[in-house]
Parts: structure tokens; C-alpha cells; sequence
């Protein structure tokens, strides 16, 4: 397929993740437009056009990802006065929901939007901004199989190890799956460099040393060079974390799931949201909760 016969892509929300998807796409010539709440200079730097509202949206994109921040947010722009579903007609054939938005109202969104001819797929990403940039991310789609066929290019392009994961809200439930570990592993690292740190190891050097060791994970590697740089850029705060976890436990219990170690991690998480004001803060200054804890600077 030629660069013009590539189709429009629509993206809500360009955010942090959003601008990563775009990046990927416009950088292979796939015209992209987007709405957001946020500022869109730099998305319109890359090639986008900017948008004024989702009908505007509707009008032009055959395919939309969706990634916004709140429900409230995806109403407005999907079916609020000036929402993608506005358009008569509406160019829009599919929505990939890519947001971690709840089960029920992604379940919910499937029925009302297939009335306006609109196919949505539930997804959700794993991965930071760098690595959907880099192409190292990878997209879980739930729904369709035709229809995942039908932008299987697309994902290909913003992320290479994309998977179809089954029918309609499988995705979200495999997010669960994978942020349990993530979560869990996390307060893990931060717990272990503030031991090594209260036996006066160097954090650095101790990072160095286990990366590949039988206690790395994929989490340890990730923030475990923050915490022992005590440098903390916010790939991943720990407010949004907390929403997520609340989900998952309140997933585990309609479905009987017994989650001893998330409970657990939970009033970290809590504690560091509520009591400490660090919910805009990176995962990974945790680390700093419990060396303060133990007294240990």
C-alpha cells in the first residue's frame, strides 16, 4: 500500500501515550489527526493535524485510537454534543479503546457504539512512552478477529509485538494479569535496594549485579536505576497506579481470586498517594517511603 492509499488515523486523547502513537505512524506516512485536553504543539511539530472536537474526528478518520485519561473524558468526546459519534455520517468504522479504562464500561461502550456502525475493540498497552517509541511495547487487543484483521497494519506499525488476545474484554483482563506482577514487583525493588541500602551496599553497583540474577524482573531493571540514582522521572505515577491496582482487587473479588501480595502492596501504594502526596510521583520513588521508614538516608 502506497503512502496515499494509507488511511486517516484518528487518535483521542494526545497525551503521553498518545504522542507516542502518533509518532510511530506519522513517521511511516500515515496521516493522523487527534483531539486532546492537552497542549498539541508538539503532536502537530511531528505532521498531525490538530482537531477542535471528536466529531471533527469522526468527519476524517476511518480508524480512532482511543487514549484518554477518564471516562468522563471518552463520553465527552465520543458522544458529547461535539463527539465523534455526531458525525452524519461517521467515517469512523473502528475504535481501539486502548485506555485502562473499567471492564463494565468498555463492555458497555461495545453495545452503544456498534448501533452507530462502529466496531470497538478492547485494548490496553503495556510499556512507557519510551518504549512504545521505541517499539518495544506491546498492544493486547480483545474483541473481533475480522475486525482486528481489518487495522492489523496499523498495530503492526505502533506496536511490532501486538497480540490478539480473544473476545472483547480479554485484554483488560490480561492488563490485570500483567500489572499484578508489575505492581507487586515494583514495591519488591524498592523493598530490596532499601535493605541493601540499610546494610551499606551500593545501590548502584547492587543494580549492576542482579539485573540478570534470579531476583531481576522487568520492573527491577526498569526503576531499580531510578531508585539508585535517587532520580525519579515520571514514566508511570503512582496515582494512575493505584487506580489500576483498586481495579484489579475489585476484579479478584468478583471473581473470588485470593491476592495476599496485592493486598499487601496496596497500602504502600495508598500510603504514598494519601498520606505522603507522592500520587504525581513515579513508581519508584517507593523507594524513598521505606528508606525514610527506616531511618536510612
Amino acid at each position: 500500500m502506497s503512502q496515499k492509499d494509507l488511511p486517516t488515523i484518528g487518535i483521542l486523547g494526545v497525551g503521553k501515550i498518545g504522542l507516542s502513537v502518533a509518532r510511530r505512524l506519522l513517521a511511516v506516512g500515515y496521516p493522523v489527526v487527534g483531539v486532546s485536553l492537552e497542549p498539541l504543539d508538539e503532536f502537530v511539530s511531528l505532521g498531525g493535524r490538530a482537531l477542535g472536537n471528536g466529531k471533527e474526528v469522526g468527519e476524517e478518520a476511518s480508524i480512532v485510537i482511543e487514549v484518554l485519561g477518564s471516562e468522563p473524558a471518552f463520553e465527552a468526546l465520543v458522544h458529547g454534543e461535539q463527539g465523534l459519534t455526531r458525525t452524519n455520517p461517521c467515517n469512523t468504522k473502528v475504535l481501539l479503546a486502548l485506555s485502562s479504562h473499567h471492564l463494565e464500561f468498555k463492555q458497555s461502550q461495545q453495545e452503544r457504539l456498534l448501533e452507530q456502525g462502529i466496531q470497538l475493540l478492547d485494548a490496553t498497552v503495556s510499556g512507557s512512552p519510551n518504549r512504545v517509541d521505541s517499539g518495544e511495547s506491546i498492544i493486547f487487543v480483545g474483541g473481533d478477529k475480522a475486525v482486528v484483521d481489518s487495522i492489523a497494519p496499523v498495530l503492526d506499525v505502533v506496536s511490532p509485538l501486538w497480540r490478539h488476545v480473544g473476545e472483547f474484554g480479554a485484554a483488560t483482563k490480561l492488563k490485570f494479569v500483567n500489572n499484578t506482577l508489575s505492581f507487586i514487583h515494583g514495591l519488591a525493588a524498592a523493598e530490596a535496594l532499601a535493605l541493601a541500602t540499610r546494610m551499606d551496599l551500593d545501590a548502584k553497583y547492587v543494580v549492576e549485579c542482579l539485573e540478570h540474577g534470579t531476583g531481576g524482573s522487568a520492573a527491577f531493571s526498569f526503576r531499580g536505576p531510578k531508585m539508585a540514582a535517587r532520580k525519579y522521572p515520571v514514566t508511570g505515577d503512582l496515582r494512575g497506579a493505584l487506580q489500576v491496582i483498586e481495579s484489579i482487587l475489585e476484579m479478584a473479588d468478583q471473581v473470588d481470586a485470593d491476592m495476599p501480595l496485592m493486598n499487601r502492596a496496596v497500602s504502600y501504594y495508598r500510603r504514598a498517594v494519601h498520606n505522603e502526596n507522592l500520587g504525581d510521583e513515579d513508581v519508584a520513588q517507593l523507594y524513598e517511603l521505606l528508606i525514610a521508614n527506616r531511618s536510612c538516608q
